[in-house]
């Protein structure tokens, strides 16, 4: 589930997609049937808030009355209005969203995000499937690193037999859109950087051989080194700055959990061993769209003219917006003749979410965010093992790489990305957690402070008692 959707071109195409939801759904519906009656708990409501945002879209897409949608959307009714009266159609009863069809589309794509987020929780309460995943998602990672690899050299625009547009001398492994595929690195980076935290640290601590302590480290600082090297030859500056944000967050967590600054030093070794790594291979061919600037990208310029239009969009609806899915439809509306061409996203997610969900959807997609942060902070806290925590610190890095990187694309608009981000969250979700002890037996325990209380030496075992 976390490889597959990625090797079909980040599951972009709709018969991809469409197995890509088809087995989300299968897998939630047979991991129900074998897990307790209480084992959703974790991830329900995150899961929940997701499937009312998906629902949002389905209901956008459904008739309303004429008079509702001209006192939440004026513009919207106007639009509709316009277009029933050259179809000669009753305009008693209109859709809020521009594009109903893109809504349902939009719908099943949000509701098996639910599904994968809920799959996730289920998953993530036993350790085996847990490695299993999060291993998945590095080595499809590393094989998207390895398999760009060659057509980067070659300069071959052929993915899987087919000449795809685009850019090829940037790293795009089987995704179209080079960008997209950073985010997917930046995603595998995050488990990475958790996992070189959790072998660094038990090498420390676990009182091994000197030569296992040096080797323990090795694979995820490696995998770390392939990455980050494959995240600079995307060219991809939304790519970088996800992958250095998604490190700080790392190291700013793990700094405010232990309360001491020197654990946020796995931010700058893996920052050192990713840069050292491009360094290696190629500094300026790694970051050539830092010094020069490719022919075939949107500039910045556009971009920049294109996120104020979008905020317009979403001022003509602001409440309701106009329809989950139905950007390209809408974008026309309020594009400048600056912005030459069609437009199918608009290289915000942030911004793009807002303007086709409206006011409405943000307390969902807010409250859902913040749950999961909470959660994620007591599985880092009160995990049972220190492998329990590593992966509530993948899930960490996640978050913060996709936050950033959607402030200015659209990387989880790919399936495959938007997939792997709410798997990695579902499985920190579902891991168990060490119950506090009762108040009732922690009074016990207390004695007053000006109590005249010494310790009491205890006698060590002797060796033949240990």
């Amino acid at each position: 589930m976390l490889v597959l959707p990625a090797l079909a071109w980040g599951a972009v195409g709709m018969p991809w997609r469409a197995l890509t939801e088809m087995a989300l759904f299968l897998g939630l519906a047979l991991a129900l049937t074998a897990a307790p009656h209480d084992a959703l708990r974790p991830v329900a409501r995150p899961a929940f808030l997701l499937a009312a945002a998906a629902f949002w879209g389905l209901v956008q897409s459904m008739p309303w009355p004429a008079a509702w949608v001209g006192l939440l959307a004026p513009a919207t009714a106007r639009a509709w209005t316009e277009a029933q009266g050259l179809l000669g159609a009753d305009t008693g009863w209109m859709p809020v969203s521009l594009a109903p069809e893109a809504s349902r589309t939009a719908f099943l794509l949000w509701l098996a995000g639910a599904a994968a987020l809920a799959l996730g929780g289920l998953l993530g309460r036993f350790r085996g499937l847990r490695r299993l995943a999060l291993w998945a998602l590095s080595a499809g990672a590393s094989f998207q690193v390895l398999f760009g690899a060659g057509a980067w050299l070659r300069r071959d625009p052929v993915i899987w037999g087919l000449d795809v547009p685009g850019d090829p001398s940037r790293l795009r492994g089987t995704f179209v859109n080079p960008d997209h595929l950073a985010l997917h690195l930046a995603l595998a980076l995050t488990c990475a950087t958790a996992w070189s935290w959790w072998a660094l640290r038990k090498a420390r601590h676990g009182g091994m051989p000197i030569e296992r302590r040096l080797m323990l480290p090795t694979a995820p600082l490696l995998l770390v080194a392939l990455l980050f090297a494959g995240i600079a030859f995307t060219g991809s500056r939304a790519g970088l700055l996800a992958a250095v944000a998604a490190l700080a967050t790392q190291g700013l967590v793990l700094a405010l959990r232990h309360r001491r600054w020197q654990m946020a030093s796995v931010t700058l070794v893996s920052l050192a061993v990713g840069l050292g790594t491009v360094g290696l291979i190629g500094w300026r061919q790694g970051f050539a769209r830092w010094f020069e600037t490719s022919t075939y990208e949107l500039t910045w310029n556009a971009r920049l003219a294109a996120w104020p239009a979008t905020i317009e969009l979403w001022a003509s609806s602001p409440v309701v917006g106009v329809g989950l899915g139905a950007f390209e439809a809408a974008f026309p509306r309020v594009q400048p003749a600056t912005l030459p061409g069609t437009w199918t996203h608009a290289h915000s997610d942030v911004l793009e979410t807002l303007a086709t969900g409206g006011l409405v959807l943000v307390p969902c997609l807010v409250l859902a965010a913040w749950l999961t942060m909470r959660r994620l902070w007591l599985v880092l806290r009160r995990g049972r093992r220190s492998e329990d925590r590593t992966a509530a610190l993948a899930a960490w890095g996640a978050l913060a790489a996709a936050f950033f990187h959607s402030c200015v694309d659209f990387g989880l608009t790919m399936p495959a990305n938007s997939l792997a981000l709410l798997l990695v969250c579902g499985l920190a979700l579902g891991t168990p957690t060490l119950q506090p002890r009762p108040a009732a037996e922690r009074r016990t325990h207390m004695l007053p402070r000006d109590a005249d209380v010494r310790p009491v030496p205890v006698a060590r075992p002797s060796a033949i008692d240990r």
